[in-house]
């Protein structure tokens, strides 16, 4: 993919390794300067041998694009099996969101978890990019027990978004938040999502197809991560 008027930072990583020798960092950000009212954006190119599964990187969230004061960093974890963004095989790029404002220069990537199961980067991160996976597949267990329940019991929209609501509200309430970097998004808001969505001729979407559709998805998802978790 060609790039225009970028400017080039490759991300220094200071963790120890896991598994695969740390030899530089595999990923290079590329920050595409946005034209004016769209947002900015950050190709980031694999430059390693190996497949990228995932990585976590943050930089410095700016309070706003003129201020120089900072917030906490933003966090994101790039993986393919969590909805977002795709793997990058060697040389290729991923497009990823970036804040207007913020400094390129304090970019730092964490860790990054390979197609072969290995790791390069801090130890801790890593084992979060890991434990988020293994978090997302318990959430999608209860979903889909949930889901398939429903369709076996006909349960009307209502019913089924009230009950939605009521296990999203009682799990995060029970959720342990010791690392609140580990909690994964609840899979049952794009079912609530879907549920409560109304078509520009005023039908609501019928709530047997949204239940049929959220089972094939989180279904196929829910394979694909316990193959990776194994």
């Amino acid at each position: 993919m060609t790039i225009r008027n970028t400017t080039f930072f490759t991300a220094v990583l200071c963790g120890l390794c896991s598994l695969r020798a740390q030899t530089g960092s595999p990923l290079i950000f590329t920050v595409n300067q946005a034209a004016e009212n769209r947002a900015v954006t950050v190709g980031v190119k694999n430059v390693s041998a190996g497949t990228v599964a995932a990585f976590a990187f943050s930089y410095p969230t700016p309070t706003a694009p003129a201020s120089r004061i900072r917030n906490p960093k933003t966090i994101m974890f790039c993986d393919p099996l969590l909805r977002v963004a795709e793997p990058i095989p060697p040389g290729q790029e991923l497009t990823v969101p970036f804040a207007r404002g913020a400094s390129t220069a304090d970019i730092q990537l964490h860790a990054v978890l390979f197609a072969d199961g290995t790791t390069w980067g801090d130890p801790v991160w890593a084992q979060r990019i890991l434990t988020r996976r293994r978090n997302a597949v318990q959430d999608i267990v209860r979903t889909l027990v949930d889901l398939t329940s429903a369709q076996a019991r006909g349960t009307s929209r209502e019913d089924l978004i009230s009950q939605f609501e009521s296990s999203m509200s009682l799990e995060r309430q029970t959720t342990d938040r010791s690392d609140p970097l580990v909690v994964v998004p609840n899979s049952r808001s794009p079912v609530l999502h879907d549920l409560r969505l109304v078509h520009p001729n005023g039908a609501p979407n019928p709530v047997n197809g949204v239940v049929k559709a959220q089972i094939k998805y989180l279904t196929s998802q829910l394979a694909a991560l316990q193959a990776a978790t194994q």
